[in-house]
């Protein structure tokens, strides 16, 4: 669902108290690059950037990682939850 995504959409899904998505599927690092960058600035809330690692693009995902996430990675897909984290972490 990659390219069923925008940073607008993100934001508000995240600042209506869900958790919006951005995927990165079929996606050029540009348009990845853009999202995070803007639903940074739209929201202050937590929200989740997709890679799909038997496609993952090196580029994009090193960018995903300098926006400071909260990482939760899974064995088919790998979630990076960028945001403030509003309860204490578990640990």
């Amino acid at each position: 669902m990659g390219s069923c995504t925008s940073a607008e959409f993100v934001a508000a899904i995240s600042n209506a108290g869900g958790l919006g998505s951005i995927g990165t599927l079929f996606r050029s690092f540009a348009a990845i690059k853009r999202d995070i960058d803007m639903a940074q600035r739209l929201t202050q809330r937590p929200f989740a950037i997709n890679h799909i690692p038997q496609t993952l693009d090196t580029e994009a995902f090193r960018y995903t990682l300098t926006a400071r996430p909260m990482v939760n990675s899974r064995s088919t897909t790998l979630a990076i939850w960028c945001g403030r984290r509003t309860t204490p972490a578990r640990g």
